[in-house]
């Protein structure tokens, strides 16, 4: 069914290498349109993070097309984006969680007397009221990331773009900012692309993107994604958590069926054993 909404991203036969003799993304093109959560997976050098630094133009491509909003990714497209990286420490330029804050909104010329209520919505709407006189090394993990990604909302980009953010979290805050990628999108209506390993959050994906070797080898809504249990082996990725489950009380690993949401996992519980 085609997709009405307006096109926020085009990646258009795009190809790019760090070094001249080694192609790390190989024509590849796809469309992400506005209030879509989009997950991009595969293993460790298959260009995922590649993408993402693309699509913020920390990096040029060799050639192809990339759009933001239907127009050439330049300084005034980037505006759209923001981004959130793996490690928070390398967000981080204030002395406290407040300074770093705002410091995106200074760049903007944000007037002083706004700065303040937005640091005050934003640090409420992600519980660290608490964390905003106190530095950065005093934090843990879970809390780095919030404000880091406190310092990306307050700047209010159009597409958030979290690249692997929850792989050094424990699972609460896994869980928490999984949530806060889908009030993002459901309650603030904004577009959010997650480069990610974590295949639970993949589950909740309206579309997926799987890379290998540079490539883009497979676009489908998680259901499509994950009903091929051998083709993801091969491609070495996991699988969530409650297909991993349905598999064990499944009759055949090879079930083209595979069930992977919560409600069906547990009508398979109840009759498990009946047979």
């Amino acid at each position: 069914m085609e997709n009405l909404s307006r096109k926020v991203v085009e990646f258009r036969n795009v190809n790019f290498g760090y070094t001249k003799k080694i192609c790390n993304i190989k024509n590849v093109s796809f469309d992400i349109y506005e209030n879509e959560f989009v997950c991009i997976i595969g293993h460790n050098g298959s260009g995922k993070s590649t993408i993402s630094k693309l699509l913020t133009a920390i990096l040029k491509p060799w050639n192809g097309i990339i759009k933001i909003y239907g127009n050439l990714i330049d300084k005034s497209t980037k505006n759209h984006v923001g981004i959130i990286f793996q490690n928070p420490d390398n967000q981080f330029v204030g002395l406290t969680t407040l300074d770093d804050i705002a410091f995106g909104l200074e760049n903007k010329q944000t007037l002083p007397s706004d700065i303040g209520k937005i640091i005050k919505r934003i640090s409420k709407m992600l519980n660290i009221e608490d964390l905003l006189d106190k530095e950065p090394i005093n934090l843990s993990s879970g809390q780095k990331q919030k404000v880091a990604i406190a310092s990306i909302l307050a700047i209010e980009p159009d597409i958030f773009i979290f690249d692997e953010s929850t792989s050094m979290l424990d699972p609460i805050s896994k869980i928490e900012i999984r949530n806060l990628m889908l009030e993002l999108k459901n309650k603030y209506k904004k577009t959010v692309i997650s480069i990610t390993h974590n295949m639970d959050e993949v589950v909740t994906a309206d579309k997926v993107f799987v890379m290998e070797g540079g490539c883009l080898v497979k676009t489908g809504v998680p259901k499509d994604i994950f009903s091929n249990y051998e083709e993801l082996v091969k491609l070495k990725l996991d699988l969530p958590f409650y297909t991993q489950i349905s598999l064990h009380l499944s009759e055949s690993k090879t079930n083209p069926n595979l069930i992977f949401s919560k409600e069906e996992l547990f009508e398979v519980i109840k009759n498990y054993g009946k047979k």
